[in-house]
């Protein structure tokens, strides 16, 4: 089980098939009376909190087959106490395909807690511009940082820039201001050596990553923009008076 922190999420293609199998410990699961008065199954399961929230405990999935990785997924959710967004939240409360070939294989996953922290949650469209068969699926997280972990993260060079935020209505931009030549150069590049595999190496995979990133790197500075930090002026002027300790840092954070 966890134990570092409340807030869990795991997010990805798990190539696991659940159906609609219960990730979480149930009493119902047990019908040893003697076993049901020993044991208190809340311990083992934070279900009550999708209770609080409104959330359905039963999963719906569109895909309702079940294969081996699918058993390992269930089990590993219900041994640490990790719960399925998918089939059970928001827009995708009918357990929507992540893949063309109309199977759930792609998860969005965490402790209950994370529920809390959830602002959106999308299984999106098929495209075939950046995955063979997997549907994007859209998380959006309202979280609370830090102001001094984040400054100790990011500013660690002077002058640094950061390409701007993702904003999701400008997904549209962001795949126009896509560079066509070089994705066509870069797919020639793939057939090339695809046709002969003896130039299939370690190098020519690291290119293609490296090109890929680039691609989709300028794509967003086009589309999101650039932003400059400069941590030298980010102290106010004040922050090196002798008055202004640690009691009168506390003393302004609480104010």
């Amino acid at each position: 089980m966890y134990k570092d922190s409340q807030y869990v999420c795991l997010f990805g293609d798990f190539n696991s098939r659940t159906g609609t199998l219960a990730d979480f410990y149930d009493i119902d699961d047990f019908d040893d009376t003697f076993v049901n008065e020993l044991i208190d199954f809340n311990e083992f399961s934070e279900i009550g909190i999708l209770d609080a929230l409104g959330i359905p405990r039963k999963r719906n999935s569109q895909d309702q087959t079940v294969n081996t990785y699918g058993r390992k997924l269930i089990s590993f959710c219900k041994n640490n106490n990790i719960l399925i967004l998918n089939g059970r939240f928001l827009s995708d409360k009918v357990g929507n395909p992540t893949s063309r070939n109309s199977s759930v294989v792609d998860y969005v996953m965490g402790s209950a807690n994370i529920f809390h922290k959830i602002v959106d949650f999308e299984i999106m469209q098929f495209s075939n511009l950046y995955s063979d068969i997997h549907k994007p699926i859209f998380l959006q997280l309202d979280c609370n940082v830090k102001t001094d972990m984040l400054k100790e993260n990011t500013c660690i060079r002077n002058n640094e820039k950061y390409i701007g935020k993702w904003k999701h209505e400008k997904s549209t931009d962001f795949k126009s201001n896509i560079n066509r030549d070089e994705v066509n150069d870069l797919l020639s590049h793939i057939l090339e050596i695809h046709d002969d595999i003896s130039k299939v190496d370690q190098n020519s995979v690291n290119e293609i990553v490296t090109n890929v990133t680039k691609i989709l790197l300028d794509s967003a500075e086009k589309t999101f923009g650039v932003v400059t930090k400069d941590c030298r002026n980010s102290k106010e002027e004040y922050n090196n008076k002798e008055w202004f300790n640690h009691d009168c840092k506390n003393s302004r954070k609480r104010l």
